[in-house]
């Protein structure tokens, strides 16, 4: 609500730029619907000034909150309703000002007489404002914080001062030709006198606890504390100021009732703690609320958001009702005086009309909520009644509304084709979060099989969708990858162009060839076709001297989009130990474990050039040695870790490196027999030192997979790649490698 305040007061500015200065003119300017609840009267106030162009300067009288609803009105006539409702009055000045206060003070100094008009306001809020008006200075000792209603006509200054002393009886009025002086009298015999008075007003009946009253005029804090003498109770009272309470009569009370009663008059409340009654003042709204009464219209024939548009402007602008569009009703919260004629006004509208009448309606192909959800809101209010077979309605019409509603009925319960839509590689979920325009979720319906649905709808509109489909339902492109991972020593992997000491002349023989790289041809990446014939004999001999290690050499596969993960590792469990309270260490029951090696995910995709996008995160982690020698210690692990992100076309390789780790191995060497000596045998051992540096090297080549497998056969792959690599009668140059 607090946002739709402050967007209706932006609103409001705006409207106010399009407005003149003329103040004749804007006390006409209209004003639309507006509705405010609980809200500063003086922000209201801006409010209407912002619409008429006006300037309004409300005084430190003008207090407390506003709800209200105003109807289209004009700014001249919303002043009237304002000063009738609480008590304001307007004063608009030539220059277009308009000054709002609770006091209206007309004074003619040639005759010295005023007339004095003031609602809800401070005693002493009223002796400033008078001494401003007469212009004559007015002393007055603390006034009593009460607000109250004053009229006077044509009176003096003196004795309208008389008049409003005569709520006061504890002060008194010193006139003088300079200055009025209001002095509070202080406490005499007189004083003494009435203490007496409202101690013989109040009586008690102690054998039945009740309390009589009978006081014309009396002080709240005297009354009280002669009340609590008489109860034997105490209390702590928590008001700021007393206030003067008049002719209370009240018999055969109990304690409790006495004492709201009298607060009820003064304006505040109590609680009981610790037998001890707290008496605190409380806002006068507050205590209003509890004689309001709450009923509730259940409305018939009408509905509920069409009342505020059906009663008249002078009911419709209060706020003694709520609208329940849920259950179509209408709350009542107010006095009988303010509600009955709203309530009144409802229930003679709320009938229902001569020339209307139930009618059934029976549905062949849609369901009744369906169906009423599309007729227009004339011929559904009251909201019709379903019943309980679900395929029927009743609705309340006149014959004419019941024509209208046939002939609807006729043009929307039509049966609707439907045809089961298969599938042959889409899925129905992921089909139905993606439907191709220009269809919508309303045509189709789940058939609770992945591979088909139901589409509603005509044959045009499923010969559309079915070319729509053709396009569409395709299978996936399928990638292949190709994937060798090799651990090289010292760094060599990444060196894979190594140039010959000699020159290379074809072999004598294909047996020959073979035995040059028969550690190659074991292997199912094609590394004689992907990176050539001296790369492929360098790694022969690397792995033929255990410089070079393959890990892994195997073939994967994977839907376009989708992604496939490759490990190699090794999982280490421990058992987790706790040391109790005797020293001994436990088991706890919890195992942890670590996992160390290569982790590997792959994911690709084909676009529509059949170039293949991949990312790939590549992890190598090891574990190292425990600071803990238990059991039950974790070691730490070392990772290395590479993402990259490539695209390239269906058959070349990818080579990602960088993984590398330094290894430091410690061995011991002795001499024999002596070495094995306890302590002397020190000084024939020797330890030694040495750090290995490997790399490891990830060769992948995607393949765009079209389904084609042809029989492979070793030996005509070893004559392909003899003869690809040494013709018949030729010499292979060396340049041609370098």
């Amino acid at each position: 609500m607090k946002g739709k305040y402050r967007i209706l007061l932006k609103l409001l500015i705006l409207f106010s730029l399009t407005t003149t200065l003329n103040p004749q003119t804007n006390l006409e300017t209209p004003i639309p619907s507006l509705e405010f609840r609980n809200k500063p009267l003086t922000d209201v106030l801006l409010a209407m000034g912002e619409i008429g162009g006006l300037s309004i300067l409300p005084d430190e009288t003008v207090t407390g909150n506003i709800t209200y609803r105003f109807t289209e009105t004009s700014l001249n006539r919303l002043m009237a309703l304002l000063s009738q409702e609480y008590g304001l009055f307007f004063d608009l000045s030539s220059q277009g000002t308009i000054s709002v206060s609770r006091v209206k003070i007309l004074y003619k100094a040639e005759s010295n007489l005023l007339t004095f008009k003031a609602n809800q306001v401070d005693v002493s809020i009223i002796l400033k404002k008078l001494s401003c008006s007469i212009r004559k200075t007015i002393l007055f000792d603390p006034m009593p914080e009460e607000q109250i209603n004053l009229y006077s006509q044509n009176v003096t200054p003196a004795r309208f001062l008389s008049i409003l002393l005569t709520r006061f009886p504890d002060y008194k009025l010193i006139e003088d030709p300079d200055y009025f002086y209001i002095k509070k009298i202080p406490e005499t015999e007189e004083a003494n006198k009435r203490e007496e008075e409202i101690s013989t007003a109040i009586s008690r009946e102690e054998s039945e606890d009740s309390y009589t009253i009978n006081l014309e005029r009396g002080d709240l804090f005297t009354i009280l504390d002669e009340l609590f003498k008489a109860g034997e109770r105490e209390y702590a009272l928590l008001y700021k100021s007393s206030s003067s309470l008049q002719n209370l009569e009240y018999r055969n009370r109990s304690f409790d009732e006495m004492l709201s009663l009298l607060l009820i008059q003064s304006g505040g409340d109590y609680t009981v703690s610790g037998g001890t009654y707290f008496i605190y003042e409380i806002n006068r709204q507050d205590i209003l609320k509890r004689f309001k009464l709450t009923e509730y219209i259940q409305l018939e024939y009408l509905s509920a958001e069409d009342i505020p548009g059906l009663l008249p402007s002078a009911l419709s602008s209060t706020s003694f009702y709520k609208i329940d569009k849920n259950r179509n009703g209408i709350i009542l919260s107010g006095s009988m005086e303010e509600t009955l004629p709203v309530k009144n006004h409802i229930l003679a509208l709320d009938v229902p009309p001569s020339d209307r009448k139930y009618y059934p309606f029976t549905l062949n192909y849609l369901e009744p909520s369906s169906f009423i959800a599309l007729l227009p809101k004339r011929l559904t209010s009251p909201p019709p009644l379903i019943t309980p077979e679900g395929n029927s309605f009743l609705s309340l019409l006149t014959p004419n509304q019941y024509e209208e509603l046939t002939t609807l009925k006729a043009a929307l319960d039509i049966p609707c084709k439907t045809t089961i839509l298969t599938f042959r590689y889409l899925k129905a979920g992921e089909f139905l979060k993606s439907i191709p325009p220009p269809f919508t979720s309303h045509d189709f319906v789940s058939t609770g099989n992945e591979s088909s649905v139901y589409f509603k709808g005509s044959d045009e509109r499923w010969h559309h969708l079915r070319s729509i489909i053709d396009v569409l339902d395709t299978p996936k492109p399928q990638v292949r990858y190709k994937l060798l991972i090799i651990q090289y020593q010292k760094s060599h992997g990444l060196n894979h162009e190594i140039s010959l000491s000699a020159n290379l002349e074809q072999p004598e023989s294909e047996t020959a060839f073979l035995g040059t790289i028969g550690n190659i041809l074991s292997l199912d990446f094609d590394i004689l076709a992907t990176f050539g014939y001296l790369f492929s004999i360098n790694l022969d001999a690397s792995i033929n001297s255990n410089k070079a290690n393959v890990l892994a050499d195997t073939t994967l596969f994977g839907l376009s989009g989708e992604s496939i993960r490759f490990q190699n590792s090794s999982t280490y469990r421990y058992q987790e130990l706790e040391v109790g309270e005797d020293g001994e260490v436990k088991s706890t029951g919890v195992t942890q474990e670590i996992s160390t090696g290569l982790f590997m995910d792959i994911t690709g995709w084909v676009s529509g050039d059949d170039m293949i996008t991949m990312e790939i995160s590549s992890t190598l982690s090891k574990k190292g040695t425990a600071a803990n020698s238990t059991e039950s210690s974790l070691p730490p692990t070392s990772e290395r870790l590479i993402n990259t992100h490539i695209r390239t076309p269906s058959g070349e390789p990818i080579i990602i490196g960088g993984l590398m780790q330094t290894e430091q191995n410690i061995s011991r060497e002795k001499t024999p027999f002596l070495g094995d000596i306890p302590l002397l045998g020190l000084l024939f051992q020797k330890n030694k030192v040495t750090e290995e540096n490997t790399e490891l090297v990830i060769y992948i080549v995607p393949y765009l997979d079209q389904g084609e497998r042809s029989n492979f056969d070793p030996i005509e792959e070893i004559d392909r790649i003899y003869t690809e690599f040494f013709p018949t009668n030729a010499i292979v140059p060396q340049e041609e490698y370098l």
